[in-house]
């Protein structure tokens, strides 16, 4: 397994962390704040205790001593390994040589870590002390981008972020008074970086790079959740004996086939690994590739333009729910476990029914079916805290719901329900009726909620354990706090915006807006 190699990887990213900081100076003023003096600050590679013990052999402020200071240290610390960045299982590559291009070098896949260093600032004056400080911050937010040319055989050169962990500073007299004063700063940094095997010659297929968008998992032409991925491919062969070809063209995420230069050695129902993402490959035709499917369609097709419901969320099994309104047919669709409308379904993310789905034995029903009873829900979400959906659903004139979704359950519409008919006749007397599900809210007159979102985020302090929906009618944010799975209090929030439709939150949990005729909102603390 073990071979002599020595890609000196430690020791370039040592060094060029070092230079990162070979040009500090520091400016001395007199009383006129004219400048006297300026000095650059030594550097050297050592642990700090080392420059240290050396200012206390000569400890007498009055006499000259071994280390003067200002000055900086720097060493290196730690080492760990980093799976947030993994790329690959070890296996081996190819790429051309980077001098005559005429021979091929293989080596493995880099396995990335993280090294850890300190960097020391000791000076006698706090002013020193800051100007050097100051100098330094400034780049890294937080971190800085250093360029290190890791195995110089194949011309490998990456950008290594090194990443401000944290500051310190200790001001101590050692001994009495008279001691010698040492100001203290210590920084410390995490540097990612990558190490690579043994590189050698190789005479078999170079690798080739490619980039590739694609959607996965969703109907493009439908959905309203896209998910999107830019990567390249690692490598079009492993020399392990796995199957592997090249793509001829880049994916979009508008074609459900890909081609491939060869298709032979691939197999239906298998994945392609791209970059650490999984493309699943659902059919084989030649050298195209399916990697999309249709996952559901809702029969009988109806013709009707209202109620269509169509929110998609995914739990944190990867299972996806979604929504189908009552198409308009209220008198026969939402009852009936044997017709798609007025109902939530669950599937897995291949288009697979779940083995517990409720209706899953029931003779001729729809076995995607997760709850029925409903009208048209057009808001969903998933609570991850306690592994709940929720959604709203537009009643007729009034009856607007917020209902959490359990399993087989039936929600009652058109048999009960707080509105009435738009021309103001009843259609029911029922508001309640044993056995059904109750709204954990409703709303007379109607609202027309359109987007959700749950705020659990504390960094909107008046909006936590809250669940934020836009009205469609109203035109303004509707705010509904959440105790115990009740709504026990309501706000109107940014009244007269216009017809909210969405609600989305970001990775760091900004909150975004979309309103008609007006465009995208960010809500500020």
């Amino acid at each position: 397994m073990f071979e002599y190699f020595y890609n000196e990887i430690l020791r370039r990213t040592i060094i060029s962390f070092g230079t990162l900081f070979n040009n500090i100076s520091i400016k001395h003023e007199d009383s006129s704040d004219n400048v006297v003096s300026v000095v650059k600050v030594p550097l050297a590679y050592g642990p700090t205790q080392k420059f240290l013990a050396r200012m206390e052999q000569s400890p007498d402020l009055n006499k000259p001593f071994a280390i003067t200071l200002p000055r900086m240290s720097f060493e290196f610390t730690g080492l760990t390994y980093d799976p947030s960045r993994k790329v690959s299982t070890t296996q081996t590559f190819t790429v051309k040589d980077p001098n005559d291009g005429t021979e091929s070098k293989k080596s493995y896949m880099p396995v990335p870590y993280n090294m850890q260093f300190e960097l020391s600032v000791m000076t006698k004056l706090n002013d020193d002390a800051l100007q050097i400080v100051e100098q330094i911050l400034p780049y890294f937010q937080p971190a800085y981008n250093l360029s290190v040319e890791l195995v110089e055989a194949i011309k490998e050169k990456r950008d290594i972020p090194v990443v401000l962990e944290n500051i310190t500073m200790q001001d101590d007299y050692e001994g009495d008074f008279t001691s010698r004063r040492v100001l203290l700063y210590t920084f410390r940094f995490t540097a990612k970086t990558y190490l690579f095997g043994p590189a050698s010659n190789a005479t078999k297929d170079i690798i080739k790079k490619a980039t590739v968008s694609y959607l996965t998992g969703t109907d493009t032409s439908n959905t309203t959740r896209e998910v999107s991925y830019s990567s390249t491919p690692r490598a079009i062969k492993n020399y392990t004996g796995d199957a592997a070809t090249t793509l001829t063209a880049d994916i979009t995420i508008s074609v459900k086939t890909f081609e491939v230069a060869d298709g032979s050695t691939l197999t239906k129902g298998t994945y392609i690994d791209i970059d650490g993402e999984e493309m699943y490959i659902k059919s084989i035709s030649g050298n195209k590739i399916t990697n999309k499917e249709l996952l559901y369609s809702a029969t009988p097709n109806s013709k009707k333009g209202q109620h269509f419901g169509s929110r998609i969320i995914f739990d944190d099994n990867n299972q996806i729910y979604f929504s189908i309104g009552d198409r308009g047919n209220r008198n026969v669709n939402p009852q009936n476990i044997k017709r798609d409308g007025g109902k939530i379904y669950r599937l897995h993310d291949d288009g697979r029914i779940p083995v517990d789905n409720p209706f899953v034995d029931e003779t001729k029903s729809k076995k995607g079916i997760y709850s029925f009873g409903h009208r048209n829900p057009q808001g969903m979400v998933y609570d991850k805290e306690n592994d709940k959906i929720w959604i709203h659903e537009h009643g007729p004139r009034g009856g607007d719901e917020i209902n959490i979704i359990k399993a087989g359950e039936n929600y009652g519409w058109p048999l009960a329900s707080y509105g009435i008919n738009y021309i103001g006749t009843k259609f029911t007397d029922k508001k309640s009726i044993s056995g059904m599900q109750d709204p954990i809210h409703y709303w007379v007159p109607s609202i027309a909620p359109s987007g959700m979102i749950m705020v659990k985020d504390s960094k909107y302090k008046s909006l936590s354990n809250s669940i934020l929906i836009g009205s469609l009618k109203f035109q303004y944010l509707h705010q509904c706090k959440i105790e115990n799975n009740r709504v026990i209090e309501e706000k109107k929030l940014l009244t007269d915006i216009g017809r909210v439709r969405s609600i989305e939150t970001d990775s760091q949990n900004n909150i975004y807006i979309g309103v008609e005729n007006l465009g995208i909102l960010k809500l500020i603390h």
